[in-house]
């Protein structure tokens, strides 16, 4: 091993070879040390410079699943909105099927009235009153009339006496049947 150039210049001017080796090792020690502080100063940095990264990409990711988050909860309004609107026009379509089917049945009740007056003859005086309560009767069962509809629909029949003795029923005896009969 060769002495650096500074120690034998030191040597030949008259210095001590002891000392100038002992500066040496001191200097070679303060190089290594400092070569130990810049490797550790950069190990620092790097550390920094890694934390730096990790926060940025948690920072990133928390972010991300924020938005996802919004993203989802907006999907999840979006669709609670769609089924309310299916919900909404599935309620109109029934409510027009009803009233449909509302103006259907009353149509059909207005048909079977109009039907009822051509099947049920008028009582024409003279004619056998038993004889005629028993068909009215009859068709009543046969078209399952309620039995206190009864009365309603057997006093558009009558004519003449039938009528006038009808007439002068009192209010509560003119709605049952059986004391018209």
């Amino acid at each position: 091993m060769s002495l650096p150039t500074w120690i034998q210049e030191a040597v030949g001017k008259g210095h001590d070879l002891s000392v100038c080796l002992e500066l040496w090792k001191h200097a070679s020690a303060i190089e290594r040390e400092e070569r130990m502080a810049e490797r550790e100063e950069k190990k620092q940095e790097m550390e920094l410079k890694r934390l730096a990264m990790e926060q940025e990409a948690e920072e990133k990711k928390q972010v991300y699943e924020r938005d996802l988050e919004d993203k989802k909860r907006m999907l999840e309004k979006d669709m609670e909105e769609k089924r309310l609107q299916v919900r909404m026009r599935e309620l109109e379509v029934r409510e027009q099927e009803l009233r449909s089917n509302s103006t259907r049945a009353e149509r059909e009740v207005k048909e079977q009235k109009h039907e009822v007056k051509f099947l049920l003859p008028k009582y024409v005086e003279g004619e056998d009153i038993d004889i005629f309560l028993r068909s009215f009767e009859r068709l009543a069962n046969l078209h399952k009339w309620p039995k206190p509809d009864w009365a309603l629909r057997l006093v558009p029949q009558l004519t003449g006496k039938a009528l006038d003795t009808y007439a002068r029923l009192g209010e509560e005896e003119s709605t049952k049947y059986d004391v018209i009969k």
